[in-house]
């Protein structure tokens, strides 16, 4: 008992100091469970695994680890879980996705092991089995922007071009000035301009532009196409509306004034 708490303390010190490597992680994490403190082990084991994926011993320790675990007790949801993790860093995806699968015959209601079968089926590029897991994180947690942004990716790759567009356009829509929101709407123009052609490109981008009336790209974007499309009387609204939410764009004043020029209308081109 002694040398146990002196091992402890020595481990305590390397990890307090910020250099701890992963093998003291998971020794400490082994300590941990020896003595019964569950959620420490749980909280080093995962630091361990966290810090040491490329550790190819340190993954086959967790993975004997783990697979002791589940041989004393099978229907222990969580075990299952900690082994698929420990699989998925070492690419075994079959097995990983086989544990994941298994814990949530166990235990229906943990929503971790769903977690990790999204993360899964997006590294393991599956996307026709990644959508029905993310629809069902997202019946329980619908604004879940990094769920939805996976299953944007997905419909993109399985050519749902208008479910990937409507999925970001949600993305969009629960907080369109932040980082992922802006991106949401970058996405939604490029595949609209990759996929879309001539009438039903303009449809699309007038679609974005009307439902986003305060976003510069929408309106510019839009303009800019028309433009280009020679529908010149359609493009200027939409090039003055650019220029109301972005005044210091110099493109939008010269293809305007490029538009005038197109028209004969000397006057508004000055």
């Amino acid at each position: 008992l002694n040398n146990q708490q002196k091992a402890i303390d020595e481990y305590r010190k390397v990890i307090k100091t910020g250099a701890s490597s992963p093998s003291a992680y998971f020794k400490y994490a082994l300590i941990m469970d020896e003595i019964g403190n569950q959620d420490a082990a749980s909280e080093y084991y995962n630091l361990a695994l966290k810090n040491g994926e490329n550790n190819i011993q340190l993954l086959d320790n967790l993975e004997s680890l783990w697979t002791s675990r589940i041989e004393n007790d099978p229907n222990n949801a969580q075990n299952h879980i900690n082994l698929g993790t420990v699989l998925q860093k070492k690419k075994n995806y079959a097995g990983a996705k086989a544990e994941y699968l298994k814990a949530r015959t166990l235990d229906p209601t943990d929503t971790i092991a769903l977690y990790n079968l999204a993360s899964l089926y997006n590294e393991m590029n599956t996307p026709n089995e990644a959508i029905p897991i993310y629809n069902e994180i997202l019946a329980k947690d619908s604004a879940n922007i990094n769920i939805l942004s996976y299953k944007a990716i997905a419909q993109e790759k399985l050519k749902d071009i208008k479910g990937a567009i409507s999925t970001y356009r949600t993305i969009a829509q629960i907080n369109p000035n932040s980082k992922e929101g802006k991106l949401a709407k970058e996405e939604i123009s490029r595949i609209i301009t990759k996929n879309f052609k001539g009438q039903e490109l303009i449809d699309y981008l007038t679609l974005e532009a009307n439902s986003s009336p305060n976003d510069f790209g929408a309106q510019y974007n839009l303009a800019y196409e028309l433009h280009k499309q020679n529908k010149y009387q359609e493009a200027i609204p939409y090039y003055e509306k650019a220029i109301n939410l972005n005044p210091k764009y110099e493109n939008s004043y010269v293809n305007l004034a490029q538009i005038y020029l197109n028209l004969n209308n000397t006057e508004n081109a000055q």
